[in-house]
C-alpha cells in the first residue's frame, strides 16, 4: 500500500500545502515555489524506492517525454531535481479539474461526451507516436479533463513514467510487462520488447469499449487471470454487447482490440481520423445519447482497472506468443466438439456395469416352518457323532469324494441348489442329497431359520 505518513514541509524550493495523491511510486502534493509563490503539482519518490536505479529511470521518463513531445495536451514539467534526502521530485503544472475515470463514475451514462474526450486524447498522442514514444498506460485515470477559468473543458495525457522511447533501445532493456493489466495488450504482456504504437491502440479500444458497453472486454478474478484472458481469449463483440450501436463503431472497436498488432489502426493519428468521421455522423451521435446501463459490479471492475497498476507492474509474466495462443485455442475449440462423445463412450459403459453389480439377486421361497422339521433326525446325530470321534491318519489318502460326503455341511453348500464341481467342470452329486435336513439359526421367528429344501 502506499505511504500515507504525513508529507514533508518542503522539497527543494518547494513548501508543500496538502496531499493530493498517493502512488505506488511517488507521491502527488499540492506545493508552491519559495520564492516565486507559483503553484505546482509536486511529485516526489517514494523513499522505499528511492536510490533504484530502474525506478528513477521511470520516474525521469516523464521529464523527458514531455520535453521531446513539447505539445500542449500534455502535461508541462517547470521543474526536477532531488531533495535534502536524496529522493527525486518534478514539478509539474498543477490542474484543475478530473480526470476521465471520475467522470465515468459520476456520469457513467453519458456515452456521448465520453467519446468526445477519448477523441481528443488522440491528439496529443498522436504527437507522441510521431515522435516515436509509446505510453503504455492509457486508462481513464490518465486523462485529465482540465476546467479553464472561462468554464470551457479540454483534455491533457498524463502519465508518461512507463513510456517507452521507440529509438532507445535500453528503454525496455528489463523485458518485464509493465502495465495496468485492465489496458494491456497481449504484446505488451508477453513480449515487452516489441510493444509499438499498436499497443496504445489496444488501450483506447478497451477504453471505447468501456465507454460504449459499460463494462470491460476482460474481467478476471485476479490481475494475472485478467491479462491471461485477454491474451487468448476473445472478447464479447462489442455490437453483442451494445446492439443499438452503429455496426461501423462497433467495427472499429473490435478492431482496435485484434490480438495480432497488424490487424489495428497503425497508429493514433490513423485512430483520430476514422473516428472524427464516425463521430460526425448524425445518426451515430443518436445512437450515443442513449444512456448505457452499468452494473454496479462493472462500475466497480472500472475502478479496480485504473487504481490496480504497480502491484502487478514488478511482476514478471510467462505467457505464451500470440501465434501459439491462437493455435492453442483453434486445438481447444475443435477438441470441444468431440468431447460429448467420448463422455457418452465412457459413460455408458460405466453405468451398465455399475447397474450390473448392483442388481438385487432372485429371492428363494422360504417353505413354512413345521414343527418335525425343526428337530433333527437320529440318523444326523449318529452320523455327526462319528465325525467328531473320527481321526484320519496322515498317510490316509485325500480321496475328495468320501471326503465330501463325510464332512458337515457347510456355508456354502447349504445354499439351495448349489452344485459341487470337478476341475474339468462336469457335475457332481450335491453331498446334501444324502442328508436330511438340518435346522439353521436365522434372524427371523424367533432366531431359527425355517429348513432349508436339499436340492433335487
Amino acid at each position: 500500500m502506499p505511504s500515507t505518513s504525513p508529507p514533508p514541509e518542503t522539497v527543494g524550493n518547494y513548501v508543500i500545502e496538502r496531499p493530493l495523491a498517493y502512488g505506488s511510486m511517488g507521491s502527488v502534493y499540492v506545493a508552491h515555489h519559495s520564492l516565486t509563490h507559483a503553484r505546482v503539482a509536486l511529485k516526489v519518490l517514494r523513499s522505499e524506492v528511492a536510490g533504484d536505479a530502474q525506478a528513477e529511470e521511470r520516474f525521469l521518463r516523464e521529464v523527458r517525454a514531455a520535453a521531446h513531445i513539447g505539445h500542449d495536451g500534455i502535461v508541462r514539467v517547470h521543474d526536477a531535481g532531488r531533495s535534502s534526502d536524496g529522493r527525486l521530485f518534478l514539478a509539474m503544472e498543477l490542474l484543475e479539474g478530473e480526470t476521465l475515470e471520475q467522470r465515468l463514475l459520476r456520469a457513467p451514462g453519458d456515452r456521448l461526451a465520453s467519446m468526445e474526450w477519448l477523441r481528443k486524447v488522440l491528439e496529443p498522442l498522436a504527437a507522441a507516436h510521431a515522435q516515436g514514444i509509446v505510453h503504455r498506460d492509457l486508462k481513464p485515470a490518465n486523462v485529465f479533463i482540465v476546467l479553464a477559468a472561462d468554464g470551457s473543458e479540454r483534455v491533457k495525457l498524463l502519465d508518461f513514467g512507463l513510456a517507452r522511447d521507440l529509438h532507445d533501445k535500453s528503454s525496455t532493456a528489463t523485458g518485464i510487462a509493465l502495465g495496468t493489466p485492465y489496458y494491456m495488450s497481449p504484446e505488451q504482456a508477453t513480449q515487452p520488447r516489441s510493444v509499438g504504437t499498436a499497443s496504445d491502440i489496444w488501450s483506447m479500444g478497451v477504453m471505447m469499449y468501456q465507454v460504449l458497453c459499460g463494462a470491460m472486454p476482460f474481467d478476471g478474478e485476479t490481475l494475472h487471470a485478467v491479462v491471461i484472458r485477454s491474451s487468448v481469449e476473445p472478447h464479447i463483440p462489442t455490437g453483442q454487447r451494445a446492439p443499438e450501436l452503429d455496426a461501423r463503431l462497433a467495427a472499429l472497436v473490435d478492431q482496435c482490440l485484434e490480438k495480432d498488432p497488424r490487424n489495428r489502426p497503425p497508429s493514433a493519428a490513423a485512430l483520430r481520423e476514422r473516428l472524427d468521421a464516425l463521430l460526425e455522423l448524425p445518426e451515430i451521435q443518436q445512437d450515443l445519447e442513449r444512456p448505457v446501463a452499468i452494473t454496479e459490479r462493472a462500475q466497480r471492475s472500472q475502478h479496480a482497472a485504473d487504481t490496480e497498476r504497480m502491484p502487478f507492474a514488478q511482476t514478471a509474466l510467462s505467457l505464451p506468443p500470440p501465434e501459439l495462443t491462437e493455435r492453442a485455442r483453434a486445438a481447444r475449440e475443435q477438441g470441444s466438439q468431440g468431447s460429448w462423445l467420448w463422455l457418452l463412450v465412457f459413460l455408458v459403459p460405466a453405468l451398465a456395469g455399475f447397474l450390473w453389480l448392483v442388481k438385487p439377486e432372485a429371492a428363494t421361497p422360504i417353505p413354512p416352518r413345521t414343527e418335525a422339521a425343526a428337530q433333527p433326525s437320529a440318523a444326523t446325530k449318529a452320523r455327526v457323532g462319528d465325525k467328531k470321534s473320527h481321526k484320519p491318519r496322515k498317510d490316509e489318502k485325500d480321496e475328495k469324494d468320501e471326503a465330501a460326503i463325510d464332512s458337515p455341511p457347510s456355508a456354502e453348500l447349504a445354499a439351495p441348489g448349489l452344485a459341487a464341481h470337478t476341475d474339468a467342470g462336469q457335475k457332481r452329486a450335491n453331498p446334501l442329497d444324502l442328508l436330511p435336513p438340518e435346522p439353521v439359526p436365522h434372524l427371523r421367528d424367533g432366531g431359527v431359520k425355517a429348513p432349508i429344501e436339499p436340492a433335487p
